[in-house]
């Protein structure tokens, strides 16, 4: 068996929100799977520290549950902190990225995480769920890994990046330097290739 990963695009390193509060990002469709209930309830422990969150992704999938996400926003008084955003066209995206200061991933189960990816190709210092295959996908010097399912740890973790003075800048070089080594498009099309040629020369 021969394995290629996903090849990811190589970006500008991201400069941060440049704000006194710092601002979280969070990519995905929100969908059962991605734990943003989690996320809201983990962020809900953090209102004694200055944040602010965007969650960029689909919201026509799962209507019910970007309902429960959006109530339980209102009902911790999150409205002028966190919002759903709904998709982002590439070059809004790449924005969102740059101007971010942690990346935040509270799913509960990812067949690779490619919004991982995209966050330490721009060394972004990363908070996430050790969610199936995203708990290898992560290198560890990009950030904190906790357990999927619990606001606890996953609040603990965005409390000791946010609160701990120089963690952001130590997972953000630690990013940084994983990113440069995920492979590009062209490397996974060359793996894929020469195992074709392996079997069908």
């Amino acid at each position: 068996i021969s394995v290629a990963l996903p090849g990811t695009e190589r970006a500008t390193r991201a400069r941060g929100s440049g704000r006194a509060a710092p601002h979280l990002l969070a990519v995905g469709s929100v969908i059962p799977r991605k734990g943003y209930d989690v996320l809201v309830r983990a962020m809900a422990r953090l209102t004694d520290l200055d944040w602010t969150l965007d969650i960029v992704g689909a919201l026509e999938h799962a209507p019910a549950t970007v309902a429960e996400v959006e109530a339980l926003i209102k009902v911790h008084h999150l409205t002028h902190r966190m919002r759903l955003t709904g998709p982002m066209s590439a070059a809004d995206l790449d924005r969102s990225y740059a101007q971010a200061d942690l990346f935040v991933m509270s799913s509960h189960y990812e067949g690779y995480g490619m919004a991982l990816a995209e966050a330490m190709a721009r060394g972004l210092p990363i908070v996430a769920t050790a969610a199936g295959a995203a708990a290898d996908t992560m290198a560890p010097e990009a950030g904190i890994q906790v357990p999927p399912g619990s606001p606890e740890a996953l609040a603990e973790a965005i409390r000791k990046m946010l609160a701990t003075p120089g963690f952001l800048r130590r997972f953000s070089d630690g990013s940084w330097a994983a990113g440069q080594r995920l492979p590009g498009w062209a490397e996974t099309a060359g793996t894929i290739a020469g195992d074709v040629r392996k079997v069908a020369p």
